[in-house]
């Protein structure tokens, strides 16, 4: 379950439809962005549920606002990270990086995308 709702009640919901109802071979692909938005901490979803996470698609924010890049943003990254190698995380890593025109980003597409994977590659061994 790749979650996308904005509201808390919303994103609540399809969490419980995987971690309650679901087989274990459901799993979770943790949106940060859009888990952060709905009021939910993705951090504490690697943690409470880490059994069920799959894959990761990895967003920063400025409360609803994304962010350019992982660097900046409300979403401690190092702790994610960390979380995720506690509970022996091996899989996919998707950036999810986005600039509409109420962020005006300071730099490209390109150069954020390639400052997030540099940050990202500081915590893989």
């Amino acid at each position: 379950m790749h979650n996308h709702a904005a509201d808390n009640h919303n994103a609540s919901g399809d969490l419980r439809s995987v971690v309650q109802y679901a087989d274990m071979s459901v799993g979770l692909c943790v949106d940060t962005g859009w888990a952060f938005v709905s009021g939910c901490n993705p951090i504490e979803w690697v943690n409470t549920y880490p059994e069920r996470i799959y894959a990761f698609h990895l967003r920063n924010q400025h409360g609803n606002l994304p962010s350019e890049d992982l660097l900046e943003g409300d979403i401690d990254f190092s702790s994610l990270m960390t979380s995720a190698d506690s509970i022996h995380y091996n899989g996919w890593l998707a950036l999810e990086l986005w600039h509409p025109d109420s962020i005006q980003p300071r730099r490209t597409m390109g150069e954020d995308v390639q400052r997030s994977i540099d940050y990202l590659r500081g915590f893989i061994s």
